[in-house]
């Protein structure tokens, strides 16, 4: 028999049944046949970008089953405009980058079925359409509810193409050395902000905050980020500037944040895409200030920007409560923070009050970075003395290495 007269019946098996037609018919008739319809109509394609898109395919599986249905076929298609299947896969098999590009998804539900279809337009945008037996809309906006509580990347560190960030560990304030001032703030700033958003709500506060962590290469602004998504219960998203190069990338990558808040959204070396616009145009800063202050409403979103220039961030962006509400600055260490990481980094050799007060002097004006690397020098040349382990032999590193690293060659081992 074939697939263009076989009659519409609860039982049949649409899997096999769709596995043997589509060799023979287009997409759209396969449609219509899967809805008991004599057209592929009254569908209404939703244009969304692809952070969207990504967001909903992500949990159609989950959703599709939590209302006691199956994905029964999925076809995905190249993506030049051709109609011809080039890949073909049960659902369990499906690549899910596959249906990103351009395709149909099938699914049976108990009463209903529906044709899931989605477009390329543009290199960053798609058309989502969804044709139901029973109704489009409600499955629709049932769907997107589903995603945005559901959806498996909430909760997680994330870079904006979705991928998940290894959690080697979480980081705590004493893997990092920053003055008292610093942590109080901060730790104010993001996690009394997260913890106690209710509250601050029922207040009439703004649930969205913007910091700006400025200083000195080495200082730990980024370890500071870490330690802050570590301390608090919400999405975390890692933005370089090679990922907002383009403005509706930035609007995808807010997009995300929005989607999946409570967030964290870093954006890291703010000045290689935030600069003053002087005489050009910076469209990226122009829609970066929009998406911060604009229309859309970034409730439980936390924006933290870490440069090592402030002087070059565009005023309009640095000095406006709304887009970035704080500046903190995170300084080279003082003499207490300086001794506290020494001693860390030192414990495994005993050294003399007067060595370790020496090389607290002789580190006055370095990042804890540098400070690592005077460490790591000494040890390197107390490696092949037969005297290594004592406090005394590793002292002597320490004093070469901070007058070698001051001494006109620091910029050619990473010093500035």
């Amino acid at each position: 028999m074939s697939p263009r007269t076989v009659p519409i019946t609860e039982e049949m098996d649409w899997a096999k049944l769709l596995e043997h037609a589509m060799i023979e018919l287009p997409s759209e008739r396969l449609a219509a046949m899967f809805l008991g319809s004599s057209q592929y109509v009254g569908a209404t394609g939703k244009s969304m970008n692809q952070a969207h898109t990504r967001l909903l395919l992500g949990c159609i599986g989950a959703f599709v089953e939590h209302l006691g249905g199956s994905c029964v076929w999925i076809t995905a298609f190249a993506c030049d405009g051709n109609n011809r299947p080039c890949y073909l896969a049960r659902p369990d098999d499906a690549q899910g980058e596959a249906v990103l590009g351009q395709g149909t998804m099938f699914i049976q539900l108990p009463g209903a079925n529906v044709v899931v279809t989605v477009e390329r337009d543009s290199p960053t945008t798609r058309t989502l359409t969804v044709v139901s037996s029973s109704g489009s809309d409600g499955f629709l906006k049932a769907w997107t509810s589903f995603a945005r509580q559901n959806n498996p990347l909430r909760g997680q560190w994330i870079y904006p193409s979705g991928q998940v960030l290894e959690k080697q560990r979480r980081c705590n304030w004493e893997d990092i050395v920053v003055s008292d001032g610093i942590r109080t703030m901060l730790d104010r700033q993001v996690r009394t902000f997260f913890d106690e958003a209710q509250w601050l709500r029922t207040h009439g506060i703004k649930s969205r905050r913007g910091i700006i962590l400025h200083g000195p290469p080495g200082t730990g602004k980024s370890l500071l980020c870490r330690v802050l998504a570590s301390q608090v219960s919400a999405t975390c998203i890692w933005c370089t500037p090679q990922d907002l190069d383009h403005p509706s990338e930035v609007q995808e990558v807010m997009f995300l944040a929005r989607f999946l808040a409570p967030t964290i959204l870093f954006l890291e070396d703010l000045d290689l895409f935030a600069s003053e616009r002087g005489g050009g145009e910076n469209r990226v800063l122009g829609e970066l200030m929009n998406q911060m202050d604009g229309l859309e409403r970034n409730h439980g979103l936390v924006t933290i920007a870490t440069t090592n220039r402030l002087e070059v961030i565009e005023k309009a962006l640095q000095s406006r409560p709304g887009r970035f509400d704080r500046v903190i600055e995170v300084p080279t260490l003082d003499a207490s923070c300086r001794q506290q990481l020494l001693r860390r980094l030192l414990r495994s050799v005993e050294l003399s009050h007067e060595d370790m007060m020496a090389t607290v002097q002789g580190t006055e004006g370095m990042s804890g970075a540098q400070i690592e690397e005077v460490v790591a020098s000494a040890f390197l040349a107390a490696a092949t003395d037969p005297t290594r382990d004592d406090g005394n032999t590793i002292a002597e590193g320490l004093a070469d290495a901070i007058a070698e690293l001051g001494c006109g060659c620091r910029k050619a081992i990473g010093f500035h």
